[in-house]
């Protein structure tokens, strides 16, 4: 598909970032898996999925996901000590999974 953009600036200004409502995650879980280059099945846990939509179009996907529980390169950049992930995992997030829709004749990659 093809889309006329706006210049940048706009089109920043314009993009709506917003949780996915349960009756589009189905759609979601798809398009992350097909345009995602490991594919998509599900959220290992609690997960939560957002949509960057512009002019009625979703222009990404991101993924959030519950974190790990013990990953000492950032527990070390955090300062917690072993006890302290178990005690606070609400506070760790993990990104997950983001894909972007191909609206222009350009490139499009994803992470």
């Amino acid at each position: 598909m093809s889309v006329e953009l706006p210049d940048p600036v706009t089109l920043v200004r314009e993009v709506v970032v917003q949780l996915a409502r349960p009756e589009e995650r189905p759609r979601w879980d798809t398009l992350m898996d097909a345009h995602h280059y490991l594919g998509f099945k599900q959220f290992a846990g609690r997960g939560l999925r957002y949509e960057a939509e512009w002019s009625g179009e979703w222009l990404a996907l991101l993924g959030w996901q519950t974190g790990v529980f013990q990953c000492r390169p950032r527990d070390r950049w955090l300062g917690w000590h072993k006890a302290v992930p178990f005690r606070r995992p609400h506070l760790i997030g993990n990104n997950t999974c983001c894909a972007l829709q191909c609206i222009t004749s350009g490139p499009c990659s994803g992470g």
